[in-house]
């Protein structure tokens, strides 16, 4: 019973260890592609791709994702990492995106407008557009 715990013990820190030493590299694209080519990241570490996504090392990540591909790994696994953090990555940017038009002066347009008069009557065609012959 012993010898399983100390082996989990020791398989936790091996992967520990290769965990802070990504962690250590995703300062730039440089180090991080660095780590990667003289490191083989096995299918277990396929969250990797989402914390080199978070970091915006995106040359870094395309190197991941083709390690893994060489390495025979469950790509599906791998995807579904990418997607998760696609998708919070777009959630985020529609939320700037939301905040920067929400931020802007509303236009004011005013409307286009003729008249025309006669001894009894007053004629005025009013229409909300830059201009009268815009489409409707």
């Amino acid at each position: 019973m012993k010898s399983i715990a100390l082996f989990i013990i020791l398989i936790m820190g091996l992967f520990s260890s290769i965990s802070s030493s990504l962690i250590d590299h995703l300062r730039d694209e440089k180090s991080c592609i660095e780590f990667l080519r003289k490191n083989k990241l096995s299918e277990s570490e396929a969250t990797y791709l989402s914390k080199v996504m978070k970091s915006g090392l995106w040359e870094c990540a395309e190197q991941l994702i083709r390690q893994y591909s060489e390495n025979g790994s469950n790509l599906k696994e791998i995807e579904h990492f990418f997607q998760a953090e696609q998708r919070e990555i777009t959630k985020r940017l529609n939320g700037l995106k939301s905040v920067l038009e929400n931020s802007k002066p509303v236009q004011e347009i005013s409307p286009a407008f003729e008249w025309a008069q006669s001894p009894t009557d007053i004629f005025i065609s009013i229409k909300f557009a830059h201009k009268l012959d815009s489409p409707a």
